[in-house]
């Protein structure tokens, strides 16, 4: 049953994209938004690979591929949020050292099993990217109020569904022959999979608020007539 529920949560997002697209369709989202459609599409694929073809390599190989295109889209879609210009370089430089990890794994590896560590190390990079963001957005900005923020929601649900994936991949290739182990597994992974979802659909439902006071130059982002003494009724 979660799983039937995981599969349907994979397409909430692209539901909510169409249904508050002007919400949605600023500058700062564009990446994360074609990111939307991306997932649902492929999400589509992998399930006609899996329960209509039932062709196990082909299916590991979409697996696989996501796992490198996921990386790509979110890693640059965060790093473009950075203030320092090193860390935003070696983010980048990260994608091709990623590319190039998953593509010899594929190669030397089993094609009818799962490749768990281009996985994990997905999952870590991405935390290691998005703690960071958090790390700038409290040392650089006063975000009033935090949650009206788009990016904080997509941060959230992104670092819970990693962090909660990442610990459970390496627990997996210890206990993966074991068939309660699995089927934990598949409850685990999924619950991870529809918290994200959800958040990520309230990230897409919100109205994002753009108000917010820089910690390192002083500047307001903030209609100043609203602090006009002629102004203020009061």
């Amino acid at each position: 049953m979660i799983l039937i529920i995981s599969y349907i949560t994979n397409f909430l997002p692209l539901v909510i994209l169409a249904l508050f697209f002007k919400k949605n369709k600023s500058e700062n989202l564009k990446v994360f938004c074609i990111y939307v459609i991306y997932f649902a599409i492929l999400i589509a694929v992998q399930l006609l690979l899996k329960y209509y073809f039932q062709t196990k390599e082909l299916y590991f190989l979409t697996i696989r591929i996501h796992h490198v295109v996921e990386y790509c889209f979110l890693a640059f879609f965060f790093q473009a949020k950075f203030h320092n210009t090193k860390v935003r370089k070696f983010v980048i430089a990260s994608l091709p050292i990623y590319i190039g990890y998953s593509l010899y794994s594929y190669i030397t590896s089993n094609k009818l099993v799962f490749g768990a560590d281009p996985a994990i190390i997905e999952s870590l990079l991405l935390l290691i990217v998005i703690i960071y963001y958090f790390f700038e957005k409290i040392k650089y900005e006063i975000q009033a109020p935090v949650y009206e923020s788009k990016i904080f929601w997509i941060a959230v649900a992104l670092f819970i569904f990693f962090s909660g994936n990442f610990f459970l991949l390496i627990y997996s290739k210890s206990m993966i022959g074991e068939t309660h182990f699995r089927e934990q597994y598949v409850i685990i992974y999924n619950s991870f999979n529809i918290i994200k979802n959800l958040l990520l659909c309230v990230a897409l439902i919100i109205k994002q608020n753009n108000n917010f006071i820089g910690r390192e130059t002083n500047q307001v982002n903030y209609p100043f007539d609203n602090f006009h003494p002629f102004n203020n009724q009061n």
